[in-house]
């Protein structure tokens, strides 16, 4: 009988494992209008100078019903080589001599835990703060941060049909970047007098839409927009 009932427990334990692995949802940062948006802002002495890019990726897995859940992890990549700062020389000179593009082409953030939320689920439409430790990896050097962003759950409508297909998942955040950390040298030119420290902003949609699906809205989209 105690045999039995040991074999029951453990039969039963491995079903809720599986049905906690199930409940963990793939969200998939999508742009493909170029809506997401990350800048980098710098000080200068004669004006703030801020690299803006739509090039994001990455994928978020995580249970909207316990955002602590076991499984959830996340990383984003964003391509330096396509920021814009509204002056093409600078630009230039930002990719060849300041982040070493060619070289180091992206800056990527791993989640490796959530530290603290405002609240153990994403309810519907209604922003959640967290505090998230991961690493970011930026100019070949990879640091442990602390990052503050607010995570909104927003269930597949008519309405975010607009933006995207799928239920989707809107990520805000803003952290400083002190370039020193990074092993990134300040040119002193005329054109790129850059601060010590640069601040990071982001704001992205991902989505659990499949493949297929977010194809075909985007088939949608083109014949709404006048596109082939």
């Amino acid at each position: 009988m105690k045999r039995n009932i040991s074999s029951l427990a453990v039969i039963l334990s491995l079903m809720i494992g599986v049905a906690s692995a199930q409940s963990i949802n793939e969200f998939k940062v999508m742009d493909p209008i170029g809506r997401n948006v990350v800048q980098f802002r710098t000080k200068a002495p004669l004006e703030d100078i801020v690299g803006t890019t739509s090039q994001i990726t990455g994928q978020l897995h995580v249970n909207p019903a316990d955002l602590k859940a076991s499984g959830a992890l996340a990383q984003f990549e964003v391509d330096l080589s396509s920021l814009k700062t509204g002056i093409g020389l600078r630009d230039t000179h930002m990719r060849e001599q300041y982040l070493h593009t060619e070289r180091y082409p992206k800056a990527t953030f791993t989640l490796k835990s959530i530290k603290k939320a405002s609240a153990n689920k994403l309810p519907p439409s209604k922003p959640v703060t967290v505090k998230a430790e991961g690493t970011f990896e930026l100019h070949g050097v990879k640091k442990d941060i602390l990052v503050d962003a607010q995570v909104t759950y927003l269930p597949e409508s008519q309405e975010t049909m607009g933006k995207l297909p799928g239920n989707l998942i809107r990520l805000s955040s803003q952290f400083d970047v002190r370039l020193s950390d990074y092993g990134i040298e300040r040119p002193q030119m005329v054109l790129l007098k850059v601060g010590e420290v640069s601040h990071v902003t982001l704001d992205a949609f991902a989505s659990d839409a499949s493949p297929e699906k977010a194809a075909m809205w985007m088939e949608q989209m083109k014949k709404m927009m006048g596109g082939s």
